[in-house]
């Protein structure tokens, strides 16, 4: 017996490469800074931080360690005149439960958090990041397993004359996947991301996933191209990303998806989003001029499309000024739109293009209605259908494109305070089949419903309102 013993501890030493050691941080403690937590750690340590205004940029070069909030605390961490509240140059590193706010510097901008390139298993949750002057999150590039989950970013400032860092909420550059899997990959959930100048999420890369965020009124006067989700054509274009169960709201496009070569648009699926701009001024811009979107794929070079597949499936498509849905970038037949709901009160519905490639049974159960269009309901092959321009075009691709889509509007229980759920007389559309049968709820769709959410949910909380 006393062997045995001996063998367990034996074992449990061996498997252990280390005992992590608990470090507490904050006036009356081990450590008055996190920055001398930080030094003192080894890797797989946690700095514990109490309750109190640390005036410090942080440099994490230690790996697995973790920053975190004591428990019912907040810290703040204020880097006045610093680039970056905390830089990240390690593996495994994990920052929790944070105020972050007033980094960055006038003319150049700066960091809220920033992640060195090339590492991995970076997990950053629970922080309110705001107030600050350039990005609220920054990836240099190359990072994967990375996880952004739980916070809130807003109110992050333009650096002004000068130029410098923009002031977008998050801003990823070529992440990856350590095995292309999405489980090891990028994961932006459960973030509510708003007021900030520019972008709320803007990245290039691979195997990403953005799920269950709020983003919210990122736009401003400044004449930016204010994006909901940007996936830009900087260095590549994306390939691998699903983006799930998120609202979405004014911006100069909602969600927009660059192809360049030459890696084109590939396996992409946007599901269950609800996409809308109000009426009015939001930060001194005007929703109801001339142009912004719902969702716009684009090409910015001849034949690069979405060769490995792009799927739009179950989302809902509420006022937008110039276009509610466009996908003059992806045509090479292997894009789909299915299921989608499109009321838009104010600017014109879908966009195909002069040539539409979409193959029978790619372009189905649809629900249509844009009662004011400026040019077209729908603009497809070349033909522009404005006066009742959708019952037109069903005419006229009759036999193809026609089997399930509809014209009428949907009926929401209140589309203007953006509860976008779905009354019980609003038609039912396609028979999509698992796994695109849940709705933006989570909810297993009983009567296969257009939009995002299955017809006769209720409620809805959304922020900031």
């Amino acid at each position: 017996m006393q062997i045995a013993r001996l063998l367990l501890i034996l074992y449990l030493f061996l498997a252990v490469p280390g005992w992590a050691v608990q470090r507490e941080v904050g006036p009356g403690q081990t450590y008055t800074t996190i920055t001398a937590c930080e030094a003192a750690a080894s890797a797989s340590d946690i700095c514990n931080v109490h309750a109190g205004t640390y005036t410090e940029g942080v440099l994490i070069d230690v790996a697995n360690l973790t920053i975190q909030a004591n428990s019912g605390d907040r810290p703040i961490l204020k880097p006045t005149g610093i680039l970056t509240g905390f830089q990240v140059a390690a593996n495994g590193v994990t920052i929790k439960g944070f105020e972050i706010t007033d980094w960055g510097i006038s003319g150049t901008g700066g960091h809220g958090i920033y992640i060195s390139p090339n590492y991995s298993g970076v997990s950053l949750r629970n922080n309110i990041i705001h107030n600050g002057i350039g990005r609220g999150i920054t990836g240099a590039g190359s990072t994967s397993v990375l996880l952004i989950d739980g916070n809130e970013i807003y109110n992050t400032v333009d650096p002004g004359p000068g130029g410098g860092v923009d002031a977008s909420g998050i801003v990823l550059a070529t992440i990856t996947s350590t095995d292309a899997t999405f489980a090891n990959g990028t994961i932006i959930s459960n973030n509510l991301i708003h007021d900030n100048p520019v972008d709320g999420i803007s990245l290039t890369g691979q195997y990403i996933t953005i799920k269950k965020n709020q983003i919210l009124d990122n736009i401003s006067t400044l004449g930016a191209h204010s994006d909901g989700i940007q996936f830009t054509t900087v260095t590549t274009s994306v390939l691998h990303a699903r983006i799930p169960d998120n609202i979405i709201r004014n911006h100069t496009q909602n969600i927009f998806v660059a192809c360049i070569s030459p890696n084109p648009c590939e396996d992409i699926e946007i599901l269950w989003n609800v996409l809308y701009n109000t009426s009015g001024l939001v930060h001194g811009f005007d929703m109801d001029a001339c142009c912004n979107s719902g969702l716009l794929v684009t090409s910015t070079s001849p034949g690069i499309n979405c060769s490995g597949g792009l799927k739009i499936y179950n989302n809902t498509f509420g006022r937008h000024s110039h276009i509610a849905a466009e996908m003059v970038g992806c045509s090479d037949g292997t894009g789909e739109f299915k299921n989608n709901v499109i009321k838009n009160d104010l600017g014109n519905g879908f966009l195909g293009g002069a040539t539409v490639y979409f193959d029978i049974g790619d372009f189905d159960g649809n629900l249509i209605y844009v009662p004011n269009a400026p040019v077209y309901e729908i603009y497809w092959s070349g033909t522009f259908y404005k006066t009742n321009g959708c019952a037109t075009w069903l005419t006229a691709v009759a036999g193809t494109h026609a089997l399930t889509n509809a014209c009428g509007a949907a009926s929401f229980i209140s589309e203007s305070t953006g509860n976008f759920h779905l009354l019980l007389n609003t038609a039912t559309g396609l028979n999509l089949g698992a796994p695109w049968n849940t709705d933006l709820d989570g909810n297993t769709r009983i009567t296969w419903s257009r939009g995002a959410y299955e017809i006769g949910a209720t409620g809805i909380s959304l922020c900031c309102r």
